[in-house]
């Protein structure tokens, strides 16, 4: 996966390209950059996240149609910790917020911030190759393993955004 964060510097457009020559702004402009890449990378991710999920309900019903229901209560917490780990990509911390002053976030760590989230895809991979691999304990096991790694990889995040802040 390409760097979005190029795209995104590439795209700035004639008033986001004077901001970062008008003189207390360029940092602003070059932070609130970052931040809207990382989001961008975890709208992919929470989406991926989400098609994977939807491939298990697929599954689910399969096994439920025919008569399978052995697999039923694994497949059934996976998707619960799917659905939990999407939202916490989905809605985690942006890592800068342009209004607050009390929370202030560099550019080396806004970088941190979105090179987590890099690492998010691996993840995600790893989850559809395993869910393509079809049922069974050894691959829900494999799931709900992935999925623990993507909420540790999200709450990591969380001293990034919060540590020397006063939060």
């Amino acid at each position: 996966m390409s760097d979005i964060r190029t795209s995104i510097e590439r795209d700035r457009g004639i008033l986001k390209t004077i901001q970062l020559f008008v003189p207390g702004f360029r940092g602003y402009r070059i932070r609130e950059d970052i931040r809207d890449s990382d989001m961008l990378l975890r709208r992919q991710i929470a989406s991926a996240l989400e098609k994977t999920e939807k491939e298990l309900e697929g599954l689910r019903r399969s096994l439920l149609n025919e008569g399978k229901v052995s697999d039923l209560e694994s497949i059934g917490d996976t998707i619960n910790l799917m659905k939990k780990a999407e939202g916490k990509v989905k809605h985690g911390e942006h890592g800068y917020s342009g209004i607050s002053y009390r929370l202030r976030v560099n550019e080396e760590e806004l970088d941190r911030l979105y090179d987590i989230d890099m690492q998010l895809i691996d993840a995600v991979r790893s989850l559809e190759a395993a869910v393509h691999e079809g049922p069974s304990e050894r691959t829900f096991s494999e799931l709900r393993s992935l999925l623990m790694e993507v909420e540790d990889r999200m709450e990591s995040r969380i001293p990034l955004i919060t540590e020397g802040q006063g939060v």
